[in-house]
């Protein structure tokens, strides 16, 4: 076989390949009904598989990742059930998800739906209010926090404890899928730096009054053992002045 032979071949075998793995993989993006999106038309279904994708709808704006399954029957409410998105609000919306119903005033939130929770991330704006399955409860994520969300599980955890957002983790996830480029990724990474450096300051001060009020707790239960400690003695020394008085009229 010639060199120009074995070249031809060598790129068939490449594209066969090249096709095989990505047909392994590869979920084709839709919408259901088509062009639901532009239309704003309800009740509209979104599938994005390997692209990542932007969109406005109700002035919200909409940056989802790779594989992430939405739909909609209202507009204003939104089924999440797998993936990755941010939602930058100015119109409040409720994301149900398998694991908690996460509801969204003028807020900017990052949203990952696992297999076996959610975890969210309050980036900006009013904070996010979660309700968990399972539960009565409300639960409220302020900027800069972020918190993962498990519903009704065997272990009975339905919720993690909220904690500062891991800015690097944050920043490394959203470069996979960031499009807002009117606003800019730098400008983006600048403002949930500040509003995380803002939690972290937050967190540090209430972790100085929860050690301050468990130190106060602390020293009101030694306080009260060494009052209850003095009352036994002086009880004691009572009982020992009615035992000598009794010795003494005895005698």
């Amino acid at each position: 076989m010639s060199r120009l032979g074995h070249f031809t071949l060598f790129i068939i075998v490449s594209m066969i390949q090249v096709r095989f793995v990505d047909a392994k993989d590869y979920v084709i993006p839709a919408e259901d009904p088509q062009d639901c999106v532009q239309a704003r038309s309800v009740p509209c279904s979104i599938t994005t598989g390997n692209d990542p994708r932007i969109f406005k709808w109700q002035e919200n704006l909409w940056e989802l990742g790779r594989d992430i399954v939405l739909n909609t029957e209202k507009g204003s409410t939104w089924n999440v059930y797998k993936g990755m998105l941010v939602v930058n609000t100015i119109n409040a919306i409720t994301l149900h998800t398998p694991f908690a119903d996460i509801f969204l005033g003028q807020s900017k939130v990052m949203i990952h739906v696992l297999d076996s929770k959610v975890r969210v991330l309050s980036l900006n704006g009013e904070g996010v209010k979660v309700k968990v399955k399972g539960e009565s409860e409300e639960q409220f994520l302020v900027p800069g926090f972020q918190n993962w969300y498990g519903g009704v599980s065997p272990e009975n955890e339905r919720s993690g404890v909220a904690s500062v957002i891991q800015f690097e983790e944050f920043a490394k996830t959203r470069a996979q899928f960031f499009m807002d480029h009117r606003y800019g990724f730098t400008n983006e990474l600048a403002q949930v730096a500040k509003t995380v450096k803002w939690a972290a300051k937050m967190a540090s001060q209430m972790h100085r009054e929860l050690v301050e009020r468990k130190m106060a707790s602390l020293e009101e239960k030694h306080q009260k053992k060494v009052l209850k400690k003095k009352r036994k003695i002086q009880f004691n020394h009572y009982l020992r002045k009615l035992f000598l008085q009794k010795v003494r009229y005895d005698y």
